[in-house]
């Protein structure tokens, strides 16, 4: 045994003596109290409940206990051949007294033993006796401690709960939270183990909801109201209160006098305070300030129970307990009259103690086919042997029934399975009511009940915890209008290209690659649309996100990337290097591949993106943008959460930027060839560089501004609008004036069939001449050896003629004049 239990014990031995809670009154007429020998074997259970204190009180729990064994075992079919007794002492709520009552119960003086514990009640007084019990091999049922401490097996191992962890409110309280769409939550803790555990629990799972957490903590009564006023000034409007009663009168009393009520804040309590703690009237109930204020600051919060109570609409619901909620209600409040109490309290988590006690004994019922096949009967029990206690064990996983408080089975951790409701408090003439409007799962999702509504639980507008930084209307309008004209003159220019293909002013364009140009603008100007659609519009989700990636992306791939290939073409006849035309020129069709193949690539990369890094919506609070008190601003923009999304921007940024790259190389060194078969030559290679300078000067601005939402849509806007009315403008305006000036469509005459070379240096000048020349020699000298090879007049030699002739008159014009 370790020396803490050896401490414990001692300390137990020494504590005064608290007589039992659970003894019935003289001339007392409850059944429960009438408890005949009637030769079967007696099984006793030890209960260990919190009466007579003013943390907790439970005698309403042992008058419900001692109802289960009573129906155990005179009304019921269970455990055949024993009678089950309840023995109940009083834990106090506090340690030493649950050490006490143990250790005094369990002396062998008394020749008693018991098969297993019922409580105690409170999580302080579990944690000192759980270690003891499991010494003793015995294991533990308890009804209302909800610590999470009691979910670890390895610190716990005999601890089985008919309630659900404390954890489990806060899958409630996420529940809230994801049918309300809130994004932020102040959470105040009183300075104890339990709500330290639960604070931790809470800021974990809320983190990993993309909720943004203020935590606060509070040790010190004095410290309330310099808490509250710290609260205010966050400007978090749902919080969530860590507190035990008392901390959570003074707080209330404290928001009172800051102003800080519903429907402006939420409040988010727990459900297991006891009955009425929110009155003033009563002599154990101290206030800080008047009723009517605390009233009034607790009207609209909200109590999350995860044990709670049945509601109306279960009243007659089966159970395999003998009772109804309702037959036990009446019930209950029949016994309590029998046993004279005075003042007995509600129900509240009698419904559990009830529940215990039968599962304890469905647990010993399940047990005896077990010990049969050892050779072993309940009443065999004893501390020494352990195999008894595990089997005990064993087969409370195997235990499922329908009790008074709902369904009852435990999971691996020994916990219930949380059955969690939530509550509302709600101001009448008569004071407050309490109203159950809604449940959860253990997935967190919530359900309205009671016929209850968004209405009815939000009579004035749900409640908004941030404010909405959506992008101006009136700029979003003004860009629709922009890039919706955009589209139309891309589709106006598409068909203007298509009726005057066959003219020479428009053929020499290309027409059918400009045709491509235009479609990736007008991708370009339908993505500026759809980038302005949030959430204050449309349902901005997902889909969304990937969809403008795959407008701007292919968009530029369709306009840079056709402007790339006419500048190729243009350097492919004229490069630096020889300065001399290419006999075979690249024909259309194969620039237009060079395009499509750039924008498989393209969507190659968006295929392996989305499946691998997909784009999702995300939002962000920004504080620091708003005065103290005021609820943050809340910014939504495409984002991935996946570690290879990095990877894969900086593989787009490198591929567009080697396309940029190279895109202004060969506008560099085509700049000064000026050749009117291809007319539009210098007026590509002023867009490459115009579709260059603002690509970058967009994406470093979209980075640096993204939390500035106005101001970043209308940068981005702009740079793609100026780009595509730039385009169209360059491309069109001067073939349409030249079509206008010339309706056949044909060159000027002094224009046709002109190539100029300029910004050629002397030296160079000179060197081209002497090769020109070079060349003129050496055709001569063919065509004099065809004229000796050939017959004057043959056609072979008008043929060859004719080709040397060509060669003669292109070289001659290359010239310089």
């Amino acid at each position: 045994m370790s020396r803490s239990l050896l401490l414990l014990w001692a300390v137990a031995l020494v504590a005064k003596a608290v007589r039992l809670c659970g003894d019935c009154p003289i001339n007392s007429t409850a059944s429960i109290c009438e408890q005949p020998t009637d030769g079967r074997q007696e099984i006793v259970l030890l209960g260990l409940f919190p009466c007579n204190t003013d943390i907790f009180i439970a005698r309403g729990i042992t008058v419900a206990s001692q109802m289960a064994a009573y129906q155990i075992s005179y009304k019921s079919n269970i455990l055949p051949g024993y009678r089950l007794k309840l023995l109940a002492d009083n834990s106090m709520c506090q340690p030493l007294a649950a050490v006490r009552s143990f250790i005094d119960e369990v002396d062998p003086a008394k020749n008693q033993t018991f098969h297993m514990i019922i409580g105690p009640g409170c999580s302080s007084g579990l944690t000192s006796v759980a270690p003891l019990a499991d010494s003793w091999n015995v294991s533990v049922i308890t009804f209302s401690a909800t610590s999470p401490a009691f979910s670890d097996k390895k610190k716990f191992p005999t601890v089985l709960r008919t309630v659900s962890s404390d954890l489990k409110a806060v899958i409630g309280q996420l529940a809230l939270f994801n049918i309300y769409k809130w994004k932020q939550v102040a959470i105040v803790t009183e300075f104890t183990p339990l709500f330290i555990t639960i604070q931790e629990e809470q800021e974990i799972l809320f983190t990993e909801m993309g909720i943004g957490i203020r935590s606060l903590q509070v040790s010190n009564a004095d410290d309330i109201e310099q808490t509250v006023s710290q609260l205010k000034q966050l400007g978090t409007r749902v919080i969530i209160l860590n507190v035990f009663e008392e901390f959570g009168r003074r707080i209330m009393c404290s928001v009172h006098q800051e102003g800080m009520l519903y429907p402006e804040y939420l409040f988010i309590l727990y459900g297991w305070y006891t009955a009425e703690w929110y009155n003033c009237k009563k002599p154990d109930i101290n206030c800080t300030c008047p009723q009517a204020a605390l009233i009034q600051s607790l009207h609209g919060a909200i109590a999350v129970h995860h044990f709670p109570e049945p509601e109306e609409e279960e009243e007659n619901r089966m159970s395999d307990v003998g009772y109804s909620p309702m037959e036990f209600r009446k019930e209950y409040a029949e016994t309590v009259k029998q046993l004279n109490y005075p003042e007995i309290e509600a129900i509240q988590q009698g419904w559990y103690g009830y529940d215990a006690v039968w599962m304890a004994a469905f647990i010993l019922n399940r047990s005896i086919a077990r010990l049969n096949e050892l050779n072993h009967k309940l009443e065999d029990f004893t501390y020494r042997h352990r195999h008894f206690t595990d089997i005990f064990l064993e087969e409370s996983k195997n235990v499922s029934f329908q009790g008074v408080s709902g369904k009852v089975s435990v999971n691996e951790n020994g916990d219930r399975s949380p059955t969690i409701k939530m509550s509302q408090f709600r101001t009448n003439n008569s004071g407050i009511s309490i109203v159950f409007f809604g449940a959860a799962d253990v997935n967190a999702t919530f359900r309205y009940t009671n016929n209850q509504t968004l209405q009815t639980v939000w009579p004035d507008g749900l409640l908004q915890d941030f404010e909405h930084d959506y992008i101006d209307l009136w700029i979003f309008i003004l860009f629709t209008c922009v890039s919706g004209v955009g589209i139309m003159l891309a589709v106006v220019a598409s068909i203007f290209d298509l009726v005057f293909r066959n003219k020479q002013l428009v053929k020499a364009t290309s027409p059918y690659l400009n045709l491509m140009i235009n479609f990736g603008i007008a991708l370009i100007f339908f993505s500026v649309i759809l980038f302005g659609l949030d959430g204050n519009l449309v349902s901005a989700d997902e889909p969304q996100c990937m969809t403008v990636v795959w407008l701007v992306s292919l968009g530029f791939t369709f306009t840079f990337g056709t402007l790339f290939a006419k500048t190729f073409r243009i350097y492919w006849i004229f490069t630096r290097s020889k300065k001399v035309v290419r006999m075979k020129p690249l024909k259309d069709w194969i620039l237009a591949v060079i395009v499509l193949g750039l924008a498989a690539v393209d969507i190659v990369y968006l295929v392996i993106t989305v499946s691998t890094a997909r784009l999702t919506k995300v939002s962000e609070l920004l504080h620091d943008q708003r005065e103290p008190g005021e609820v943050p601003l809340l910014i939504e923009y495409c984002n991935s959460d996946n570690e290879t999304s990095f990877i894969w921007l900086i593989i787009l940024l490198a591929y567009k930027g080697l396309l940029l790259i190279i895109g202004v190389f060969l506008a560099i060194e085509t700049w000064n060839v000026k050749v009117k078969q291809l007319n539009d030559s210098q007026l590509i290679a002023v867009s490459v560089f115009v579709v260059s300078v603002v690509s970058i000067v967009s994406a470093l601005l979209s980075y640096f501004l993204r939390k500035q939402i106005d101001l970043q849509y209308s940068l981005l806007a702009l740079g793609e609008v100026l780009v595509g009315y730039f385009l169209l403008g360059i491309l069109y305006i001067s073939k349409i004036h030249l079509l206008r000036l010339h309706p056949s469509g044909e060159l000027p005459e002094r224009n046709r069939e002109e190539v100029t070379l300029t910004s050629l240096n002397t030296t160079e000048q000179t060197t081209q001449i002497n090769q020109l020349k070079r060349d003129i020699a050496n055709t001569r000298e063919e065509i004099e050896r065809l004229r000796k090879r050939n017959k004057p007049g043959s056609l072979s030699v008008k043929e060859d003629a004719s080709v040397v002739k060509s060669r003669v008159v292109s070289t001659v014009e290359l010239l310089p004049k």
